[in-house]
């Protein structure tokens, strides 16, 4: 009887302070509502928090003083008028004997700057970053960077505070963000408020909200997995499956069968093109393992003799076998393989190549300069073959992972890292994005404009929406061939068919060994031009020129552009126009020539394509050749036209 007394007490003592719990709640703001935050200029000021359910709350900006009740949840919003730039301000926040005060408040510009890994990169690694970091002190700039973070449903609240701008401060924050919010605050005098927030290596559908989801048939089954009760359930199912998935790898057959063996036949493996990362179907989405095999010939002066194997980088892991001897071994995407190969090992004639490739994340393959990839014997410097051959050995999809990553659910970085700013007065987006969409770029021309109306639907407000075209990257072409990349970019084109959006067209500024270009000042720059011109009314010429309409003249074709500025001008030292191709009905592209016949005109032709049809410009993963700008230095828009 003693012991039930006193569990019985024990347990009126936890639902005393339970019911007390509930009914109390601290005096909270959310993170962004912190010391040395910049408010939105000009536009209706919202604040809101957490307290004790139905507790009245004061909020005081500036003279401007509200009062209003938190519901049942705790919850509570004011609304303050517009302010014009200035500060500093402060406000004050009391509920009964709990108060904040929230310190160096400046009313000015405020840009919200997300997408993934090109818009993450930081000031410090940039081209200019050693001028451009010592002169960055600026009290009028302030930085907030939001912590990476994911969830399964949205979220409130986010970690992350702001920042004054200053040499100490800048180095890691996002570059392109940077050097963005400069120029504005150059040309406007008033102070700017910049909110970055980004994941490098992510898919568009990980920044949609799960109503927007909803509406793509394809992704049915993953938001039906996001609702589920009992999610980390499922998390936990994934990890088993990954584990699974390793032990795959380390077991595959490859290995088991011995195909580094000359003896192993590969007359029945398929045929790939190197180098490039893996681009065709069956590969684009990979992760798992890969073998390559190709033929070296050897001539007979140089057989037996040691030698050096450069075989670029290798995304991720790769062994190496030469004739069968193993030759080397490399773990990490960023490493050059570079192999010393012993005398005795080449013999005149044919020799076989094979490496075994893993890769456990995004694109995989061998990459580089096709200059990288050659085997040096003496002073010979014989190149690698273009085409060798593979064969898959595991591949992760047949084991249906469910793995706990940004990628793997739609909405879960919105959840966690847009949803909480939704509400926070803000003038406009910019946006640098679509890296990770490339293999499946034909989504991307509805995933794209869903989501610009998405994040406007969730402010209530049509505010501007700018980004990056993708930047030119990898080798370039010989010959005109088909591209995700350039898909891509005719997708991201299409969106500006949306009001008050824009692009910064960069085609000229990547880097074909590095997806992520390092000079990210005149990426900024091109973003600011949009904005500066329609939003703050400069007169800046802010747009690529664009093709606005095309004519069939016997075999040539006048195209016609827009945006021009004070006329088109080639970019080079050869007098016409390069990085065009044209085709006939068959769709068989071939280079065409093209010269500038007006101050918006072109004509372009092939003498080998009698009736063009079809006609494209810059249309690669790295169009290295286009040429064509306006008078302000603003690269044509890369575009793909059906002549009627």
């Amino acid at each position: 009887m003693q012991k039930f007394l006193v569990v019985s007490r024990w347990c009126c003592l936890v639902i005393f302070w339970g019911i007390s719990l509930c009914c109390y709640a601290e005096l909270k703001l959310p993170s962004f509502f912190t010391d040395h935050m910049v408010l939105q200029r000009e536009k209706d000021i919202f604040v809101w928090g957490e307290a004790t359910p139905y507790a009245l709350v004061n909020v005081a900006l500036g003279e401007q003083q509200k009062e209003t009740s938190a519901d049942s949840y705790g919850r509570w919003k004011v609304k303050f008028s517009p302010l014009s730039a200035g500060g500093p301000y402060k406000m004050f926040v009391k509920s009964g004997n709990e108060s904040l005060w929230v310190n160096d408040i400046l009313i000015g510009e405020v840009w919200l700057c997300s997408g993934q890994s090109n818009m993450e990169f930081p000031l410090k690694a940039a081209q200019y970053s050693e001028i451009d970091i010592k002169k960055a002190d600026c009290d009028k700039i302030r930085l907030f960077t939001v912590e990476h973070a994911m969830s399964h449903s949205p979220e409130d609240d986010l970690v992350g505070d702001w920042k004054v701008c200053s040499s100490q401060t800048v180095g890691e924050f996002s570059a392109v963000g940077f050097y963005y919010g400069k120029e504005l605050y150059d040309a406007l005098n008033v102070p700017v408020g910049l909110i970055h927030s980004s994941w490098g290596g992510t898919d568009i559908e990980s920044w949609m909200s799960m109503e927007t989801m909803d509406t793509f048939p394809k992704y049915k089954k993953l938001m039906k997995y996001l609702r589920v009760a009992d999610f980390e359930s499922l998390l936990q199912e994934g990890k088993k499956l990954q584990v699974d998935f390793e032990k795959a790898v380390k077991e595959e057959p490859g290995l088991k069968e011995k195909w580094f063996e000359e003896s192993y036949s590969k007359a029945d493996w398929k045929v790939l093109k190197v180098p490039g990362l893996w681009n065709n179907e069956e590969l684009i989405a990979l992760d798992g393992v890969v073998w390559m095999n190709c033929i070296i010939t050897i001539p007979d002066s140089l057989a037996g003799h040691s030698a050096v194997l450069s075989l670029g980088q290798i995304d991720d892991d790769d062994i190496t076998w030469l004739n069968g001897i193993l030759v080397g071994e490399t773990k990490g995407y960023d490493k050059k393989r570079i192999y010393t190969i012993p005398e005795g090992v080449l013999r005149k004639g044919q020799n076989e190549l094979t490496i075994r490739i893993t890769d456990t994340h995004g694109n995989g393959g061998c990459y580089g300069d096709k200059s990288q990839f050659f085997l040096q014997i003496q002073d010979a410097m014989l190149s690698l073959p273009d085409t060798w051959n593979y064969r898959i050995a595991v591949n992760s999809e047949s084991f249906n992972i469910i793995q706990d990553g940004p990628n793997t659910f739609p909405s879960r970085l919105y959840n966690a890292m847009i949803h909480p700013l939704v509400g926070y007065g803000i003038r406009g987006v910019i946006w640098y994005q679509g890296e990770n969409n490339a293999p499946r770029a034909g989504e991307y021309y509805k995933l794209f404009p869903a989501m610009i109306n998405d994040w406007r639907n969730a402010w209530k407000d049509s505010f501007p929406f700018y980004w990056v075209q993708l930047a030119n990257y990898m080798q370039p072409d010989s010959i005109p061939m088909e591209s995700s990349w350039a898909t891509l970019r005719d997708a991201q084109t299409s969106a500006l068919l949306l009001p008050q959006t824009g692009q910064a067209v960069i085609i000229d500024s990547g880097d074909a060994n590095d997806i992520h270009p390092k000079n990210k000042r005149i990426v900024g720059h091109r973003l600011a031009l949009w904005a500066l011109h329609y939003d703050y009314g400069m007169n800046v010429n802010c747009a690529s020129p664009m093709i606005s309409s095309v004519k069939r003249l016997g075999n040539r074709l006048r195209l016609t552009f827009s945006n021009v500025a004070r006329g088109l001008k080639v970019h080079d030292k050869y007098g016409y126009v390069r990085g065009i191709a044209i085709a006939g009905v068959d769709r068989r592209y071939l280079w065409a020539k093209g010269y500038i016949i007006s101050e918006n005109e072109i004509e372009v032709w092939n003498d080998n394509v009698i009736l063009p049809c079809f006609v494209r410009y810059a249309w690669a993963d790295n169009p290295v050749d286009a040429n064509l700008y306006n008078s302000e230095g603003l690269p044509v828009t890369p575009f793909q036209v059906f002549v009627k």
